[in-house]
């Protein structure tokens, strides 16, 4: 019987770390106006952390802004994500092996957010 809950432990633990690792990706709009955006963030014990980048101003005044990202992950993939400092909104999506689909769609610019696992 303690073998039989020691495998179910493991399986649980194993799980909740499925989405481990490196993840990068873009956010685009569908408004033109609206600039893309790139994601870099690490995902360790379904804690997500990282940063999201965008480029800000005029053609000949451009400058990047940078974003702090947070968040978790639930056992089935589903995760809650939020910016703060440059571009600051909440917004969700789902994780899978090897990929993550979500939108973001607080103020004027809606973005759909893809990222790949490294």
């Amino acid at each position: 019987m303690v073998t039989f809950l020691g495998l179910k432990l493991s399986h649980a633990q194993e799980k909740r770390n499925e989405f481990d690792g490196e993840w990068v990706g873009s956010a685009s709009s569908q408004v033109t106006t609206c600039p893309r955006g790139t994601y870099q963030i690490t995902v360790k014990d379904s804690q997500i952390t990282g940063t999201f980048n965008i480029q800000a101003g005029k053609a000949s005044r451009t400058r990047i802004e940078t974003s702090t990202v947070n968040g978790q992950i639930g056992s089935d993939g589903k995760a809650v994500i939020k910016l703060t400092g440059a571009r600051s909104t909440k917004f969700s999506g789902t994780f899978t092996s090897t990929e993550f689909k979500g939108s973001d769609t607080r103020g004027r610019c809606d973005y759909d957010v893809q990222l790949q696992r490294r």
